[in-house]
């Protein structure tokens, strides 16, 4: 068994790592309207930006996107909609079967849902700041006992107040 070498100082990284990513991710919810403020919001999920270089993309969980289906079936008001910024959602899914912007690609046993940003260009502000580009040269190693962090907006920790919902980032970091 590997021996840990330190225990990382959490709110050192958080306030390390956070403001360079927070831009790169957002929270995905279900609602049925964006006017309602209070019990407008059923689940919530999180998303990242990446680029591929020759496409912009949006990557959420499998379990996420079927989740709002299976959510959406028993309620057909219900739609998907993705924060970009701290300040606006946007809709992402309208129509009941999902045509509009079903995922260009999904694998149930990856737990991945992938979906084109070409119709939501316009929503999207500082491109090169906000994307993930992950072909990095030289290409990053990890040896035993480093330390990768997750960020997220998990429904337990989703607040709302009158004026409408919130959604508490959440960092998670494990050894490899």
């Amino acid at each position: 068994m590997n021996e840990i070498k330190f225990i990382p100082n959490i709110a050192k990284l958080q306030s390390d790592v956070l403001p360079q990513i927070k831009h790169g991710f957002g929270p995905l919810f279900f609602a049925t309207s964006l006017e309602k403020g209070k019990g407008n919001v059923v689940d919530n999920g999180s998303f990242t930006f990446v680029s591929t270089k020759t496409k912009l993309l949006m990557v959420t969980c499998y379990h996420v996107w079927n989740g709002f289906l299976a959510a959406r079936n028993k309620n057909p008001e219900l739609e998907l909609y993705a924060c970009f910024d701290d300040k606006h959602a946007v809709r992402i899914c309208t129509k009941i079967d999902g045509t509009q912007t079903e995922p260009i690609d999904q694998n149930k046993k990856m737990d991945i849902a992938v979906f084109d940003m070409e119709p939501f260009q316009e929503f999207l502000g500082e491109q090169d700041k906000n994307f993930f580009y992950p072909v990095t040269n030289p290409v990053s190693q990890f040896t035993p006992n480093d330390l990768v962090g997750i960020i997220g907006s998990p429904g337990k920790q989703r607040f709302e107040t009158e004026k409408g919902t919130g959604f508490a980032r959440q960092p998670y970091f494990a050894y490899v």
